[in-house]
């Protein structure tokens, strides 16, 4: 995912043509209109057909796409990051119910201050997981996207 970002953030960044569209910079919609098309199951999106490596059921929670975060701490509990604006899971739509289980999501943070606005580069993420003991660990801050 952190690398699909990078990739994804340099090709907007020249004004490529990005796959999903929907994560184009002439798109006015928010980050989540982004990631819808990038993780639901029945789109063509790069992470379509992702799975929670540390969970079977048909309905797991995959990615937490969380609005206006201020960092978050490595090894500070999952579940206590609250305020989650869309949770993605494994072959189903957005929603908005925090998951039970946070083993294995991925957390995108978009970083306070940023635009949430597909037609800016200004949009700065904060990536990373849950680990197996549902703590957060961090990939990457300030990710331009």
């Amino acid at each position: 995912l952190d690398r699909w970002v990078s990739s994804t953030a340099l090709s907007r960044s020249g004004g490529v043509t990005v796959t999903p569209t929907e994560c184009g910079t002439d798109q006015t919609g928010p980050l989540s209109d982004c990631f819808d098309d990038a993780l639901v199951a029945n789109s063509t999106g790069p992470f379509a057909k992702f799975k929670n490596p540390y969970q079977t059921a048909n309905n797991a929670p995959l990615l937490v796409l969380h609005n206006n975060a201020t960092a978050l701490a490595n090894n500070v509990a999952c579940s206590t990051i609250n305020s989650a604006s869309t949770v993605y899971r494994a072959g189903t739509a957005s929603d908005t119910t925090n998951p039970n289980d946070w083993f294995g999501v991925m957390i995108v943070a978009r970083n306070t201050g940023s635009s949430d606005n597909l037609t800016r580069l200004t949009n700065y993420l904060q990536i990373g997981y849950c680990d197996g003991d549902a703590n957060y660990q961090e990939i990457s801050d300030n990710q331009s996207f």
